[in-house]
């Protein structure tokens, strides 16, 4: 985990890390939740082949504040006018892996995302 944190070499990507990891269930290692600041779920599953781990399931649950809690698969919803105007100004809630509630501006092309990976 903490090779995740300090940044591992991915050839063609330079250094890798992730902002934030923890285990879902601690009584099983098999899922590992991810923040990123990347968003880019080919990073993610070239990070964990890099370090050995063959990635069976990636889900982005997170990204720029937005989640898709309550949505059904394959299904979709309008954004709500607060959502598209914090996506217009690049302010959003930051980090339900780290916990942080305060918005913070959101510089060009540093959108978090989260993912939930299954080995």
């Amino acid at each position: 985990m903490q090779r995740l944190l300090d940044g591992v070499e991915i050839e063609g990507e330079g250094t890798v890390k992730m902002d934030a990891v923890e285990y879902v269930r601690p009584e099983s290692r098999a899922y590992v939740g991810v923040e990123s600041h990347t968003g880019q779920n080919r990073i993610v599953r070239r990070l964990f082949d890099a370090l050995g781990y063959e990635v069976k399931k990636l889900d982005r649950v997170y990204y720029a504040g937005l989640t898709k809690k309550d949505l059904p698969r394959g299904e979709w919803r309008y954004l709500s006018d607060a959502e598209v105007i914090m996506l217009k100004t690049g302010r959003y809630e930051e980090s339900p892996l780290l916990g942080k509630k305060e918005a913070r501006h959101q510089t060009k092309g540093l959108c978090r995302a989260f993912f939930f990976l299954c080995f």
